[in-house]
């Protein structure tokens, strides 16, 4: 809710992070996901990030389909380990529409392993 011009209204916001060329880091290979870095862990080393964080889910999407959810941290693609986006986005490139991916993912304090299929 706002006020503009003396009027309320009500809007609907996204809110993301800004990746550094200032564009927002948005569905990432056909997934249905969006994505973010992880936070590093306050002492963290620096290298020592782990994973990227779903900040998304396209309903109905692949992603949502196997079962992942905002605020996942996916950890592995393909039993390739994700530091942070461009590790994602490394692992995502060799990915061949219609095939099966096998996502390890942290969701709380649960490792779990996610399949999904990629559209064709």
């Amino acid at each position: 809710e706002m006020v503009r011009d003396g009027q309320p209204l009500s809007v609907t916001v996204r809110v993301g992070e800004l990746r550094g060329d200032g564009a927002p880091a948005g569905d990432e290979h056909g997934l249905g996901l969006t994505l973010r870095e992880t936070p590093r862990r306050p002492g963290g080393r620096p290298g020592a990030q782990e994973g990227v964080v779903v900040t998304g889910v396209e309903p109905d999407g692949p992603a949502d389909r196997a079962g992942i959810r905002t605020g996942d941290v996916i950890l592995e693609i393909d039993r390739e380990r994700v530091r942070g986006l461009q590790d994602f986005r490394q692992a995502a490139r060799k990915l061949e529409k219609g095939s099966g991916v096998l996502f390890l993912v942290r969701r709380e304090d649960t490792t779990i392993f996610l399949a999904l299929r990629l559209p064709r």
